[in-house]
């Protein structure tokens, strides 16, 4: 059931339009970085460095969260909005399966249009420059995408089944809490889902990345646990509270 599921919303999401247009926007920064390469041909490691981190704040700290919160928000929304969901939860239909089902399935499109624009913005940098290291950092920064793609997608799809508002609320989160106190000194940064993704940014120039700003990091393996646990948690709870919510069409 789980996979019929998860199969029907990728086909379906696939061909969603804006899946189309955040394919379109995430492709955009790839003709910027051809360019900045191009009048960069001599550009030092320095000057890479820079660039590089450019692509992870574009990718990483702002398409993933804000893709997170368009698919993660519309899981239950878009299936209210369409009247569809009286159907699906009155079909001998596990709502365990159609909720995992179609919130990896979304996950999974969010993965190919982050990774769309992300890879070949790197290697467009990193031309002429490949090597294990560039595998090493490149299979580290997909693990840093896949985390927080599922952390994101899992608190916002959370959010959405306790609340109504919870796009609203979410863009509140990312671009006022987050966006506040990620850059604040102290222990507050680890009440936030960037201060964990943040942790795992491998330093290029620690004293200059403007990613790290103030970042009091997190072990990377705590930080990877930790991420994991809240992607546990919501995912549990959404799933007990969609199971026994009582929705009013």
């Amino acid at each position: 059931m789980f996979y019929e599921i998860f199969k029907f919303y990728l086909k379906l999401g696939i061909r969603k339009t804006r899946t189309k247009l955040f394919l379109i926007l995430s492709s955009i920064p790839i003709l910027l970085f051809l360019l900045l390469k191009i009048l960069l041909v001599n550009a030092n490691s320095s000057q890479s460095n820079v660039l590089i981190e450019i692509i992870l704040f574009f990718y990483i700290s702002f398409l993933t969260p804000i893709l997170a919160i368009f698919f993660g928000t519309s899981i239950i929304k878009e299936e209210i909005e369409d009247k569809t969901l009286t159907y699906i939860t009155s079909r001998p239909i596990s709502k365990t399966s159609f909720f995992l089902g179609k919130f990896f399935s979304y996950c999974l499109i969010i993965f190919v249009i982050i990774i769309a624009g992300f890879l070949p913005s790197l290697i467009i940098i990193k031309f002429n420059q490949y090597s294990f290291q560039f595998l090493f950092d490149f299979f580290h920064y997909l693990r840093i995408i896949i985390l927080s793609i599922l952390a994101y997608s899992s608190a916002f799809a959370f959010l959405s089944i306790i609340i109504n508002k919870a796009t609203i609320v979410s863009l509140i989160y990312i671009f006022g809490w987050e966006a506040l106190i990620q850059f604040m000194p102290g222990s507050m940064q680890k009440l936030t889902i960037v201060h964990y993704i943040k942790s795992q940014l491998p330093s290029l120039q620690q004293n200059s990345n403007f990613l790290l700003v103030n970042l009091e990091s997190t072990s990377i393996t705590s930080s990877i646990i930790t991420l994991l646990a809240f992607i546990v948690i919501f995912l549990f709870f959404g799933v007990i509270i969609f199971k026994n919510k009582k929705y009013i069409l």
